[in-house]
């Protein structure tokens, strides 16, 4: 019994560092992150809840970086293969990047657009 409780409690920390973590970068970035362009390359639903992934690239300073994040639902079904969205990276290390409407206390959203209707199955070529 007393095993069980320690790895829960072990566990439960594990979560609470990376809860810390994401609300730590999600912040930093939207201090000191810079905006650029980035473009949907593949979209994917996995699980059960389900859970929405949009995959993008972006360039900073001549290099080209790629990331998938998890989105909302209502996002996922705005954006389309090829969309363009904003994106925000740290310039000392441009890896590190989010979607800008999913930074806290962002206003902006991923584009002006309507739900579609694409297949997540699609590549951008």
């Amino acid at each position: 019994m007393d095993l069980v409780f320690l790895l829960f409690l072990g566990g439960l920390a594990c979560l609470v560092i990376l809860w810390i973590n994401n609300v730590r970068l999600s912040g930093k970035l939207h201090r000191r992150g810079v905006g650029t362009a980035g473009r949907i390359t593949y979209r994917y639903v996995v699980g059960s809840p389900p859970r929405y992934t949009l995959v993008y690239r972006y360039s900073y300073y001549s290099s080209n970086y790629a990331r998938d994040e998890e989105v909302e639902s209502e996002v996922y079904y705005t954006v389309d293969i090829g969309d363009t969205v904003g994106v925000r990276c740290l310039p000392e290390h441009p890896q590190t990047a989010l979607l800008e409407y999913n930074l806290s206390g962002s206003t902006s959203s991923p584009i002006g657009a309507s739900p579609k209707d694409a297949s997540f199955t699609e590549k951008l070529s």
